[in-house]
């Protein structure tokens, strides 16, 4: 088992397609397919499946990619070990809800990079179950959520900021007008909310 068909099969899981894959890796489409096949073979089980025109993952391709990404990243914090200059370099792996990448995130991420040039930042979205199992599974860095508080011994937590919550209407709905609104005055209102903002009204409401 190799590292570079390793990274063909995250790169073909993630875009869903062989040609799309070798030409994002700068190989031959032959030379990116012969690598799955020794894969599978070394394996001894069949990594992707074809669904008409689409590559979906088999359910032991779907075991495999969280195990080959974490592969991967341990080679690469090996080689940043080894690296001769002080500086971080390699890959940063981050786990981070979408809204927070339009607010808290740029000038942090701006900042980080203009210190660490030599850093190559990834992001991915998610909610905060996908994130701890990452971070447990070691396929993300740091992880940035907006919910509870973190109490898990597992987890080191180096940033908590307080973020506020508003409530959006038209102008000329009734609370529009108003200058403060309360949980019990959304009693009946039609609202849009997010999963876990939603069970945590409902549960207010049966409360």
């Amino acid at each position: 088992m190799e590292l570079r068909q390793l990274k063909s099969f995250i790169t073909i899981a993630k875009l869903e397609s062989f040609s799309k894959a070798a030409q994002e890796l700068g190989y031959a489409q032959s030379s990116i397919t012969t690598q799955i096949q020794l894969l599978e073979q070394e394996l001894n089980v069949k990594l992707f499946e074809r669904l008409g025109h689409n590559i979906k993952l088999t359910p032991e391709g779907k075991k495999l990619l969280p195990l080959a990404e974490q592969m991967l990243k341990l080679s690469n914090d090996a080689k940043n070990i080894a690296a001769s200059s002080n500086k971080p370099r390699g890959p940063l792996v981050i786990g981070a809800v979408e809204s927070l990448c339009t607010t808290r995130l740029p000038k942090l991420l701006r900042e980080y990079h203009s210190r660490y040039p030599d850093v190559e930042i990834l992001i991915k979205f998610g909610a905060k179950a996908a994130f701890l199992r990452s971070l447990k599974e070691n396929t993300i860095d740091i992880a940035f959520f907006v919910d509870q508080r973190i109490t898990d011994s597992d987890f080191v937590k180096v940033l908590e900021i307080p973020e506020p919550m508003a409530l959006l209407c038209s102008p000329g709905y009734t609370f529009a007008a108003r200058e403060n609104v309360y949980p019990e005055d959304l009693s009946g209102e039609p609202l849009i909310l997010t999963e876990n903002l939603a069970v945590a009204i409902e549960r207010f409401s049966i409360a």
